[in-house]
């Protein structure tokens, strides 16, 4: 059968670009910070030692609007047009870690961010300082292996190429169809109720427990099975489609506690940030007492600290809440130590 066309011959070229990168880390300090007035610029100037020259000049002022009551604003401006800004991290740092730059939140804890009335604002930032290399490495002319075929049609050619990839599995797509399928499966996690059935690879690979438990536990690795007690099936369920798929269905308030436990108590880091974000915000003066709860018997400092921070704002509707009289009842001891500190910080 013969088609239309002409036969080419085929060049392969390989080619590299290289793109500068620098990193600059400073402190910024903010002399007389508690005398500053919103829209008050102050304004640094800094200069990379590095050939390139680079400079940026940092902008610190405050916002007095409605929605953002006395919030700390910070602007950080490159000196060339070539060199943009891909990452900032900016810290507030104290004995605790990070908070919020609001402007009165730092006033009512001046011993701890203000000595001598100064603020000090470490930064990191990442530059992207434009191409330094840019050349053809290598190229070859009728690759003798290949005859490339080319007819009319390319477009059309090449729109088939992109739906057939686009209509691939990515790897964890299969993985999700393996455990779907329980596909060559070599052990089980039991609940009281139901047994799902795992591949011990999965498991130990997404679990430093689950791992510890096939390796040193005789039980379990003379057994296959793992036994689980303190999970509802549909937590287990979906605790296993997160080690498998690396995400979650959506999440609603009990489930996100739920599976914030189970992210803790088998150390599966990127579950539990998921839950703590979804829970912090969705935080509220009703669910304070919760979360407050939670964090405390995770021995969560992170959590702990935003639901205090959370509290210390409307003290008043979280404290007239029937949750907070219920954890009064149930916990007095973590209440009171909250309570405490609250009024520390403002001190």
């Amino acid at each position: 059968m013969e088609r239309g066309g002409d036969i080419h011959s085929v060049t392969e070229i390989s080619a590299r670009t290289r793109n500068g990168i620098e990193q600059i880390s400073f402190r910024y300090v903010v002399e007389g910070f508690s005398a500053l007035e919103h829209n008050q610029k102050k304004i640094i100037r800094i200069r990379s030692p590095s050939k390139k020259g680079l400079a940026l000049l940092c902008t610190l002022y405050f916002t007095n609007g409605a929605c953002c009551h006395w919030k700390i604003m910070v602007e950080i401006m490159p000196s060339g047009t070539d060199q943009v800004l891909l990452k900032c991290k900016l810290f507030l740092l104290d004995e605790s870690g990070k908070t919020n730059c609001m402007r009165q939140e730092i006033l009512n804890r001046k011993r701890e961010y203000l000595p001598d009335d100064k603020l000090s604002l470490p930064f990191e930032c990442i530059f992207s300082t434009g191409v330094e290399c840019e050349k053809i490495e290598n190229t070859l002319y009728e690759k003798p292996s290949v005859a490339l075929y080319q007819i009319n049609d390319t477009d059309q050619n090449n729109d088939t190429c992109a739906e057939k990839l686009s209509n691939s599995y990515i790897a964890l797509d299969d993985f999700k169809e393996m455990y779907s399928n329980e596909f060559i499966t070599d052990m089980a996690i039991k609940t009281k109720t139901k047994s799902f059935t795992a591949h011990k690879i999965v498991l130990c690979a997404r679990s430093p427990v689950f791992q510890a438990m096939m390796i040193n536990d005789i039980k379990e690795k003379n057994s296959n099975i793992i036994q689980i007690d303190d999970l509802e099936d549909h937590s287990v369920q979906n605790l296993l489609l997160f080690l498998y798929s690396d995400s979650l269905e959506t999440l609603q308030w009990e489930s996100a506690n739920k599976m914030y436990y189970a992210a803790d108590k088998y150390a599966i880091e990127k579950l539990k940030v998921i839950c703590f974000l979804f829970l912090i915000d969705n935080l509220s003066t009703s669910t304070a007492s919760e979360l407050l709860l939670l964090g405390d018997t995770h021995n969560d400092s992170r959590l702990k600290k935003a639901v205090e921070d959370f509290i210390s704002q409307l003290e008043r509707q979280v404290y007239g809440s029937d949750e907070w009289k219920n954890l009064i009842e149930t916990n007095p001891k973590l209440v009171s130590k909250t309570i405490l500190l609250i009024h520390k910080r403002k001190i």
